[in-house]
């Protein structure tokens, strides 16, 4: 994925194991574009669930090995059913201040692919991985405070 793509996938079903899915970031000499090189700029990778069961974990892993798990949002009960909320979010940095971005994830974190895991025993689940721009305001609203990557 180059600067300003978008990519979301989103399953359903139950789970007695493991689950994985990837991505793939554009490095700075990937994506030729009216004869400028692109990387994938400010994409970050999100993801939730809603899952009725045991979440083991969730995870985002970069090629480089770096690891974010998944932190509990919430949870709803419905007619004696509880779903519990779960989000992982690994974005680059962006200025609180100003908007803009900072370093792309694949300048950070050199390689491919990306790797985005769920696990757990699942009886009902909505699995939700996205990868887009990790604006000021997309973080905010999507990504779980301790995984936000905001900078004054």
């Amino acid at each position: 994925m180059a600067e300003d793509d978008y990519d979301r996938r989103v399953y359903s079903g139950s789970l007695n194991g493991s689950y994985s899915t990837t991505e793939h970031l554009c490095g700075l000499s990937s994506d030729l574009y009216n004869g400028i090189y692109w990387d994938s700029g400010g994409i970050g990778l999100q993801a939730t669930v809603y899952a009725v069961g045991t979440l083991t974990d969730m995870t985002i892993t970069s090629p480089t090995g770096s690891v974010h798990h998944a932190v509990w949002v919430g949870s709803t009960t419905l007619k004696g059913t509880t779903t519990n909320e779960y989000a992982t979010c690994f974005v680059p940095p962006y200025s609180i201040g100003t908007g803009a971005g900072g370093l792309a994830l694949s300048i950070t974190y050199i390689g491919d692919p990306w790797s985005i895991t769920l696990s757990g025993n699942i009886s009902s689940a909505t699995w939700d991985v996205t990868a887009q721009m990790a604006q000021v305001s997309d973080q905010e609203a999507n990504c779980p405070s301790s995984e936000q990557n905001l900078v004054p």
